[in-house]
């Protein structure tokens, strides 16, 4: 019964929205919807049952003052459906508008390192809601002007609930419980990757059927992509190896190494499986001890700002 009284209360407090259904523009279909363009600057997100409840309740609760979700503008008088302002996924942005991997789109770094910042604020904010995305990745993150916005929240975790939600098959290391805080800062790392890289986690899977099982395994044996000669490619595997307890930490890295000149840093190995590298700033950051040592240049271990663009590879 308190549950749908919550539910009542959510969507009485959303505002009506009037759509003129003949001029929708079909985008996409989900899990428990189908996305239309009403116009250059909303979206309508029509629902099933049970997948309105949740996003509805999320989207509530995060309210539209943060600068890095989604606003929610409204609901159909229906209210079968819910109304958002509209933006380009950075997944299409990363790849060009051409649906390739790995393409060059020219995004200078500084971009780049802008929006994992944003994003990492974003979801550090959910977590500070009781909300776990579920479904962290670059597919639900889009750009609206000039931020990065954290969308798609139908199937995420409230309040320790069980999420409908699952991680892309490249981005879920197995974990007890399925989903936490963890898991989604395991997804950050992965996306980190894709934004930083141009293309998905261990990519050549993607022409196998059991893709994900394949990934699982690799990701339990402590196996992960190939980082070395990439930007941020110790704090990727920070992130695979469960280096971080909470997307505060993950703001925090991003920031230091977002505006880091890091040609005077100096880099000690210590026998502890931790390696500390020490800024000019004397802060300290700590990566797995196993980054390759040919990392150690100012390259590989932060995004330099005084580089024009991340590599293609």
């Amino acid at each position: 019964m308190r549950f749908k009284k919550d539910l009542l209360k959510t969507a009485s407090s959303l505002a009506s929205i009037d759509v003129d259904y003949a001029s929708l523009e079909y985008l996409a279909v989900g899990g428990s919807g189908t996305i239309y363009a009403i116009n250059s600057a909303r979206i309508l997100k029509e629902f099933d049952d049970a997948g309105i409840h949740m996003e509805r309740r999320v989207s509530q609760r995060l309210g539209s003052d943060h600068v890095n979700i989604v606003r929610c503008l409204g609901q159909t008088r229906d209210g079968k459906g819910l109304v958002y302002e509209r933006g380009r996924s950075v997944r299409e942005v990363l790849r060009g508008g051409n649906g390739s991997d790995g393409g060059d789109s020219g995004i200078p770094l500084e971009t780049r390192a802008a929006w994992l910042i944003e994003a990492a604020e974003g979801t550090q904010y959910m977590h500070d809601q009781g909300i776990i995305h579920a479904d962290t990745g670059c597919h639900n993150w889009i750009i609206v002007g000039e931020h990065l916005k954290i969308i798609d929240f139908e199937g995420s975790s409230l309040d320790g609930g069980d999420a409908a939600a699952s991680y892309e098959w490249f981005s879920y290391k197995e974990s007890s419980p399925r989903i936490s805080v963890k898991t989604d800062i395991f997804a950050f790392g992965c996306a980190v990757y894709e934004v930083v890289a141009g293309k998905q986690p261990y990519d050549k899977l993607i022409v196998f059927e059991d893709r994900m099982l394949r990934a699982k395994k690799l990701y339990a044996e402590g196996q992960f992509p190939h980082v070395e000669g990439l930007p941020l490619g110790g704090l990727m595997l920070a992130f695979w190896k469960a280096c971080f307890d909470s997307m505060q930490q993950v703001v925090r890295e991003l920031q230091v190494a977002g505006v880091a000149d890091t040609s005077d840093v100096d880099y000690d190995y210590g026998d502890v499986g931790i390696r500390e590298v020490k800024q000019p700033t004397s802060s300290y950051r700590s990566y797995p001890a196993d980054v390759p040592k040919s990392q150690n240049n100012r390259h590989n271990a932060f995004f330099t700002l005084t580089s024009r663009y991340v590599p293609s590879i």
